[in-house]
Formats: structure tokens, sequence, C-alpha cells
């Protein structure tokens, strides 16, 4: 009999872009993999998607319900193993999974929301991680320093937790970031943009915690003096700060470019000099390794997880979160020394192949699971 694995998360979304390869890898390995997120369109085929509706933010009765289907689900299909991503889903599925005795019960931190909150919020949330830690078999970080975090935080002692790797929930699919011969131009070309133009870009939601504002205000205060420079902003725009994005528009500069979420980001990372995210909070960034695998270096804020996702002044550079003069100052830098910019993107390149590969992450989660199921047999 095949060993059926569940993978939760919250959304269809997260599933497409984050963990297609990985789930692909496991079914490959011999095991029977199934989703369960809310509705939507899974990009994966011959997958099996149990839909169970799990809202983003807390919603009592609504967060009961979706529990109540979990567990129901878990002790139907018997899963020997239930592996959760994003925050809601991991608190429902471990509290599903406990009670449905599940023998294999995990989860993977891929940052916290309370770290820039405080007060009751803060308290509240942190105490929800603590239980997924508790009611969960074995839970991990996706990047070394976001394990030490959580260790200092004290939501999980050190044997309750570990990080696969260097870091990463999947990987980088390498056969598909990967730089091409033509691609820089052709994918200028598509975009109306010169050839000439030293190009920043931003690949993400569009929200506060991304460091969006400091970015457009750290691009305005870039020097006057060079107008070959473009910042291009690619990724949905969430409600809080559609006043704000309104009126940068509004301002009709030129050389910064708003696109909607793409499907194919690997297009602008091919037309990319730089990318920045200076985020608050960031599990690991994702979007890093995939510019990285592409010869791209980023900025990023000097915080837990970016700074296991970037080498500073190796693969890219750390400056402070939410300063606007010192996130400015690097981006001025690289636009005036573009050898800087080649070596950076070249070292960058090369740690995503040796260290960061979807083949090698997804192989360690696979490993995992191996471990894990060995142990309870025994």
């Amino acid at each position: 009999m095949s060993i059926k694995i569940c993978r939760v998360s919250t959304v269809p979304f997260f599933v497409n872009t984050q963990l297609e390869s990985q789930i692909k890898s496991i079914r490959i390995a011999g095991y029977d993999v199934s989703v369960a997120c809310s509705e939507g369109q899974l990009t994966l085929d011959g997958i099996n998607h149990h839909v169970v509706k799990i809202k983003r933010p807390i919603a009592p009765i609504s967060d009961l319900l979706s529990c109540i289907k979990l567990y129901s689900l878990f002790r139907k299909d018997c899963f020997q193993v239930v592996h959760s991503t994003t925050p809601k889903a991991g608190l429902l599925t471990a509290l599903s999974g406990f009670f449905a005795r599940t023998p294999v019960r995990l989860h993977t931190f891929t940052g916290q929301a309370w770290a820039e909150s405080s007060g009751f919020k803060r308290v509240l949330l942190k105490s929800l991680d603590k239980l997924v830690v508790k009611l969960n078999t074995h839970v991990y970080a996706d990047s070394p320093s976001q394990m030490d975090f959580l260790i200092q935080q004290k939501i999980a002692l050190p044997n309750q937790i570990s990080c696969l790797g260097k870091g990463s929930l999947a990987g980088v699919n390498l056969s598909r970031f990967k730089p091409t011969l033509d691609g820089c131009v052709n994918s200028r070309r598509k975009y109306g943009i010169e050839e000439d133009v030293f190009v920043f870009l931003f690949l993400g939601r569009l929200t506060k915690d991304k460091g969006v504002i400091e970015l457009i205000h750290a691009f305005e205060n870039l020097s006057d003096t060079n107008s070959k420079f473009c910042l291009l902003l690619v990724g949905p725009l969430e409600e809080t700060l559609e006043g704000f994005i309104s009126e940068v528009k509004a301002s009709k500069a030129d050389n910064l470019l708003f696109f909607d979420f793409s499907p194919n980001p690997e297009e602008f990372y091919e037309l990319a000099d730089v990318m920045v995210l200076p985020s608050y909070r960031e599990g690991f960034g994702t979007t890093v390794i995939e510019a990285a695998a592409m010869g791209v270096p980023t900025i990023g804020s000097n915080i837990y997880g970016l700074s296991d996702a970037i080498e500073n002044n190796k693969t890219g550079i750390l400056v402070e979160p939410k300063n606007v003069d010192d996130l400015s100052k690097a981006m001025q830098f690289l636009i005036d020394d573009k050898v800087e910019v080649e070596r950076l993107g070249n070292n960058a390149r090369e740690r995503a192949y040796k260290d960061f590969s979807a083949d090698y992450v997804n192989q360690l989660v696979i490993d995992e699971y191996t471990r894990l199921l060995g142990a309870q047999i025994q």
C-alpha cells in the first residue's frame, strides 16, 4: 500500500507558485500526494485537490468548519503524513491532524505575521504558533535565521524545529529560471524598455510589509543627473496601499512602471539589472533565488530570512530595514558600478545552482518524509 501524504495550504495560488515542483517530485518518489486548499485552479495534473475553504484572516465560525472538514478528510483518507504551509493552514492542520491521530504531522514556517505586530495581537499570534509547534510531530523553518528567531522567541525548542539544507521552501527550478542569449533584449522590447536603461525590479505583493513605500521613496531620491534608470513593480496590489499607489501613479513618473501579477516572472528577471526586496519580514525570499538563478543580484533588508537568501556584498547588498536613505545609497551605488552588478550577479547564480536547486531541496524533503515514516514504523 502506498504512503499517503496531504499537503495543506490556504489558497491554490501558493501551491501553484511555490510547491508545484516539490509535489511533483514527491509523487515521482512513489508517494500518493493530495492537496487540500481553498477552491481554485491547481496547475498540478493528476493530483487530488480536496477543496477546504481556508480564510487568511481570523474567522472563528469559518475556521471551525474548515477544521472539521480537514479532520473528516484526514480520518477518511487515512493519510500517514499531513504537511502544512502558510499560517492559517498551519493552525487548522495542526488541530485537525492531532485529533485525527495522523502519525506524522508537519508544518513549515515561512515568516511570522506577528514579527511586526505589538500588544494583544502579537501575544495571540505567537501563542497560536506555539500551539502549532506543540500539536505537530515536527516543524521546519525555511531559513536558518528564521529557525534561530523562533527558538529565541521561545516558539519552539531546538529539538522541535529544523531547517533543511541552507533554506528555501522548494528551491528554484533551474531549467525554468535561466538566462537565455536573446532573452534580455526580447523582454525589454516587449515591455518598451530601452537596452541602455538600468532596471530595478520588485516582484511580489505590493503591500506595506514588503517595503514598497520605502522603495518608491528611495527611488524618488536617486540622483537626478542619471535619467537612464527605471523601477518595475510587478505583483498584485493589496487594499492597504491602494491610496498611496494611486497618488504615485498620478505623478506620472515615466521611469516608474506597474504591472499586475505575472505567471511568467522569468521575463521580468531577464530584463532586470537588480532585484530590490526591502521587506520588514520574510521567511526566506523565493524571488531572491529565482532572480539569482538568472544572474540578477538583490538589494534586500538585513532581516532574518533575507540574510540567508542574500550574502551581503557577495550575491547582493543588505540594507537597514525601513531606512530610505540606506536603500537609496545602495541603489545609486549599483547604478554607478556596472562591474559590481556583474560580479554580484555571477556569484548569486553560482550560489543558486550550488545550494538552492529545486531537485536538491525537494530531495531533502523526500528524505525527511522517509526518515520520519521509518521512525513511526519502528
